[in-house]
């Protein structure tokens, strides 16, 4: 019976695990090769399980904060802790020695060992404390698939994977024999050299929350994205082929320590790449945005082609441009409600006064001036011509105001986020 699918219940797990960001990605590259006691630094940045509980975000995470809270703690947030808890609304925050027995019994082949008893050659040591209390053997001495480092982020995956799905089954009410289908959305992939990322970490994470009767597959998807996976696992539920689908993800152990260095070097995150990464993100939003109007505006018969093309690389820098901006403001919002102030005394007049719905020779000499003087007003004077067939008069002055509104405003951001997180 096909009908409606409906999602039922989320829950978000967090494992803290300081002992395993050694063998994260970074940190396991830069430890390889270390003799300047970078181990003893790490070690000595690593937070107690108390700390990681009452990291205020970990409390949003699991449904103990709303996000608006985080606007009224100072910062940095770590110095600021909020109440401790361990589990809210949302999911659960385990220590790292819940993880390890967890992962331990997630091991079907019993590889992860917490024991006194030295690893073969190619075993990944496993710590606690910073004192060793195991080891991760490998499955197979040739093949990469199967080294110990690489089935250790399986399992932890697993492990964490298995975490959330039992809480779900929990909140939900679901008994576990009634789901029928489970999707992977993690960043991890299983298999051997002959089938590189084609096992199935959904279906091994579903049989060890007790889901005996679901089988399962893996739908990639960058950072964990889960957006594709629950678009399939409501086709399936509408389709009537099952009626219960869960998404699932575990963490990822590759990730763990990413930005260390940056931790040791100032003591506050790493900011570059956060920004870079969402300045990206933006100037990438404008591309899809603005090809989408062209082929809309070339459907309605209103583009000239070739010229009509150039206005794609244009849009992607007013994106970068536009984003920029946001970003500033970003770093100098003091709540949600501040962007209002920059949408209705900014964006919105700009729009207004930029030549997008009248012509700009209209208004009165000084309105002229201050709508040059913005960043749409350029963006217009370069796109409009070029979607009518004409190349664009002064092109060249147009495109340097962008360019240097999009650096400007990078440079501006990130000086500005940095100062208010080393408050």
């Amino acid at each position: 019976m096909s009908g409606a699918a409906a999602i039922h219940g989320c829950s978000l797990v967090l494992a803290h695990a300081p002992d395993l960001v050694r063998h994260g990605s970074k940190p396991a590259r830069e430890l390889a090769t270390d003799r300047d006691g970078l181990l003893a630094l790490i070690a000595g940045a690593l937070r107690s399980y108390e700390d990681a509980l009452g990291y205020p975000p970990h409390q949003v995470f699991v449904g103990n904060l709303r996000p608006d809270a985080l606007w009224e703690t100072e910062r940095p947030w770590w110095r600021h802790p909020a109440t401790p808890r361990r589990e809210g609304p949302f999911g659960v925050i385990v220590s790292e020695e819940e993880l390890y027995e967890r992962m331990a019994a997630a091991d079907a082949f019993q590889l992860f060992r917490l024991d006194d008893e030295p690893g073969e050659n190619g075993a990944v040591t496993l710590f606690r404390d910073g004192a060793p209390a195991g080891h991760m053997e490998q499955a197979h001495d040739l093949d990469e698939s199967l080294s110990a480092a690489v089935l250790l982020e399986n399992l932890a995956c697993k492990a964490t994977g298995e975490l959330a799905l039992e809480h779900l089954l929990r909140r939900t009410g679901l008994p576990p024999e009634e789901l029928e289908y489970a999707l992977g959305c993690g960043e991890e992939a299983v298999g051997d050299r002959y089938q590189r990322g084609g096992g199935n970490l959904a279906k091994a994470i579903a049989e060890q929350a007790g889901c005996m009767n679901a089988s399962g597959s893996d739908v990639k998807a960058f950072c964990c994205g889960p957006i594709h996976a629950l678009v399939i696992a409501a086709s399936l539920v509408s389709a009537g082929v099952y009626r219960h689908v869960a998404v699932v993800a575990g963490g990822s152990l590759a990730k763990l320590g990413m930005k260390f260095s940056g931790a040791l070097k100032h003591g506050v995150p790493v900011l570059e790449d956060v920004l870079a990464g969402e300045w990206a993100w933006a100037a990438s939003k404008a591309l899809a945005a603005g090809v989408c109007m062209l082929a809309i505006i070339s459907a309605a018969g209103f583009a000239s082609f070739p010229h009509a093309l150039l206005a794609i690389p244009v849009v992607v820098l007013i994106g970068l441009a536009f984003a920029a901006l946001g970003l500033s403001v970003n770093a100098l919002a003091s709540g949600y409600d501040f962007f209002s102030y920059y949408m209705t005394l900014f964006l919105t007049p700009m729009m207004m006064l930029s030549g997008v719905f009248f012509p700009v020779e209209r208004l009165p000499a000084p309105i002229l001036a201050l709508a040059q003087a913005m960043p749409l007003y350029h963006g217009v004077e370069l796109v409009r011509p070029l979607l009518g067939g004409i190349v664009p008069g002064d092109a060249p002055m147009h495109l340097a105001v962008l360019a240097a509104y999009a650096l400007a405003g990078f440079y501006l951001a990130t000086v500005l986020t940095r100062r208010r997180l080393l408050q």
